[in-house]
This record gives structure tokens, C-alpha cells and sequence, in this order.
């Protein structure tokens, strides 16, 4: 099929202004807001290549408003009322709906019904819809919502048929970027490290996000080696880590317990002058809790307000976990006391910690001081 869109090779350029905060979002496991702020600022960059008629923009503001609202039923409703007047920026829209709705298999159809009008309607019309790398990247969102084997099969099918739509002088960075994101969702890590390979040896270049990407699907299926392997590989092939490439490594290494590693990794990105954030020190805290070590998960939740940060929920949840585990029941009820004294309100999870150190060590009376008022 002969190429129709070379855009993606200025893809590369456009997407280096938005993706440091996309993934800080992503890496906070706020996929869809990931995935929402990618569709805006993607979609400004398209719609300069367009002019809609006052009742194509209507149209389209009404389904962006049904995606915001999760009403993919009205956003379809309406994107068929529009039968041939609907372009990609209608298309684009309900995707994103159907995304915000875990309506994968219509995200699917709809994508698969842009590439059947684009090959059919070509002659007959400009207007008619042709997927773009919003198109990609929506209908990628929705993946995330799929069983794991069907979301990494349909990742990988998806980027194959858009590479072959928009041809191969194409180079797609943000598409490959996005498949590394859905296959590490579905705990195939292998396909992602797979991906990120073929971006070496055949390109596109990948660039930290790509790395980013890759190394949080190591941290999902905890291959913490693999993870810190590939921090190494990013700054030698001259590549500067950020916060997010930190944080995903300091999460791999907590998600299989290797506390040392991940405080090593804290501190390394700090010498390297990369800020840590409350992303960050909470997950090297987490690390703590498996082992037990307490003591260091209480010294870094003390060395938080120091560095400008605030400590939130998830922290002071790990710190009382690792006391739990580290036989501290005293320290978990002080902690969980201190929470309350500084405004940061405990969860049930929270709360089933200091219960569960308590129970340990055979202190009910402390474990009913940690029960939340009814």
C-alpha cells in the first residue's frame, strides 16, 4: 500500500516537548492521564493540517465530551450519525472515548474501520478518515484494558499494520514507544525489550522514553537485573537518564525487595543531579517493606520534608508495613499517629498495617488505637 502520511518523522521532534510529563503521569499508574495528555497535545499538532467546517468542530467537541464524561455509547451514537462526514478528528475522538470507557474491542473496530475508509474513499475523498499516530496511541490506551495476552498480541499487530500504512520512510519513535508501554502492561516483557532491540538495530532511534518504557515493563514483571542493565545501556549510548528513567529502575528493584539497590539508585540519581520525587523515594521506602527494614524506610520518610517533599499516603503506608514486617510495632503506631498530626489521612491499608504489627506482637490494645473512628 502506498504510504499516505509522513508525519511521524516530525513526531520525533514534536513529541521531546510533552513526554517528560506524560510518563511522570504514566509512572504514577495514571495511564489513561498518560495517554489524555498525549491525545491534546498530539491532536493540536494535527488539527494546524486541517480546517473543519463550524459543524465538524461542533461534532468533534460534542464526542470529546462524551469521552471526558466515559460515554463512549453517545460518542459512537454520534460519530455514526455523521456517516461520511467524519474525518480522523472524529475517529480520533471516539477511540479516545471508547479508551476512557476500557471499551478496547470498539477502540479495535474503529481503528480497523479508519484503515478500511482510508484505502477505499481515497479518490472519492479527502475528508475521508486516515489513522495518524493519535489514532495509533488512543486505540494503544485502550489496549491497557485488555487480558494481557490478547493487549500484547494486539500491540504488537497494530504497530506492524501502521508502520505498513504509513510506509517505511516513516520513522514512528511515539508508536513504538506506546507498543513498549502496552506490552510491559501486559506483563510481556520479553515483546518489549524485543521492540526496544529492533529500534536499535533497524530505528527508529530510541530515545529515553523508549528506555523508560522498557525498563518500567522490567520493573512489572520483576526483572530488576534487566532493569538496571538498561539504565547503564541508556547513558552509554548517550542518553541522560531523568527522573522518570530513575524512578522506574528504583520501582523495579522495590517490586522484587532489592532495598539496597534501590536506595543505591536514589542516591546515584541525586550525584547525578536528577531531583528525586515523591515517586521515587516512596517506591525505595516500598523496597524497604519486604525485608523488614524498618529503620531505613523511617530514616528516607524523615529525609523527604528535607529535600522539599512531602510525604503522601503510599509512603507512610510502606514505612509502617516494613515495621510490620520488622517486628516494630511501636514505631508503625507512631508513624501511623504522625500521619494524622501532619494532615495526611491513613487508608484502610494503612490502617491494616499497624493492625497487623500489632497482631504480631501480640499488642491488641495498640491495634485498636489504630482502627479508624466509625
Amino acid at each position: 500500500m502506498r504510504p499516505r502520511h509522513q508525519s511521524c518523522g516530525s513526531e520525533r521532534h514534536y513529541t521531546r516537548g510533552f513526554t517528560k510529563v506524560a510518563f511522570k503521569l504514566h509512572i504514577a499508574k495514571s495511564s489513561w492521564l498518560f495517554f489524555s495528555l498525549l491525545l491534546l497535545l498530539l491532536g493540536a499538532h494535527a488539527s494546524s493540517r486541517i480546517v473543519p467546517s463550524p459543524a465538524d468542530r461542533a461534532a468533534g467537541r460534542a464526542i470529546a465530551a462524551h469521552a471526558r464524561a466515559k460515554n463512549w455509547q453517545a460518542a459512537l451514537r454520534l460519530l455514526r450519525s455523521l456517516d461520511s462526514r467524519a474525518n480522523t478528528v472524529h475517529y480520533n475522538s471516539a477511540i479516545h472515548a471508547c479508551a476512557r470507557s476500557t471499551q478496547w474491542t470498539s477502540a479495535l473496530e474503529l481503528f480497523q474501520e479508519m484503515l478500511d475508509q482510508s484505502g477505499t474513499n481515497e479518490a472519492a475523498s479527502s475528508r475521508a478518515p486516515s489513522p495518524d499516530v493519535i489514532s495509533f496511541t488512543s486505540t494503544m490506551a485502550a489496549l491497557l484494558h485488555a487480558p494481557n495476552s490478547a493487549a500484547s498480541r494486539a500491540a504488537l499487530t497494530l504497530l506492524r499494520r501502521i508502520q505498513e500504512y504509513l510506509g517505511e520512510e516513516a520513522e514512528c519513535t511515539a508508536c513504538f514507544n506506546a507498543a513498549i508501554t502496552a506490552c510491559g502492561r501486559a506483563h510481556d516483557w520479553e515483546a518489549a525489550l524485543s521492540l526496544l532491540r529492533e529500534m536499535q538495530q533497524q530505528g527508529p532511534a530510541p530515545n529515553v522514553v523508549s528506555f523508560n518504557s522498557a525498563i518500567n515493563a522490567m520493573g512489572i514483571s520483576r526483572r530488576w537485573q534487566t532493569a538496571l542493565a538498561l539504565l547503564q545501556e541508556a547513558m552509554d549510548h548517550g542518553l541522560e537518564p531523568d527522573v522518570v528513567t530513575y524512578s522506574s529502575v528504583i520501582s523495579a528493584c522495590s517490586k522484587s525487595g532489592e532495598w539496597q539497590q534501590a536506595l543505591r539508585i536514589l542516591r546515584e540519581m541525586a550525584e547525578a543531579g536528577v531531583a528525586p520525587n515523591e515517586v521515587s523515594y516512596s517506591a525505595a521506602i516500598s523496597a524497604c517493606e519486604p525485608s523488614g527494614e524498618w529503620v531505613m524506610a523511617q530514616r528516607l520518610l524523615l529525609e523527604m520534608p528535607k529535600v522539599g517533599l512531602s510525604p503522601g499516603v503510599f509512603a507512610y503506608c510502606s514505612a509502617i508495613a516494613a515495621a510490620s514486617k520488622g517486628g516494630a510495632w511501636r514505631e508503625a503506631i507512631k508513624l501511623l499517629l504522625r500521619m494524622r498530626r501532619v494532615g495526611v489521612a491513613p487508608n484502610t491499608a494503612t490502617c491494616n498495617a499497624a493492625i497487623d504489627a500489632c497482631a504480631k506482637s501480640a499488642e491488641w490494645q495498640g491495634g485498636l488505637g489504630a482502627t479508624p473512628p466509625l
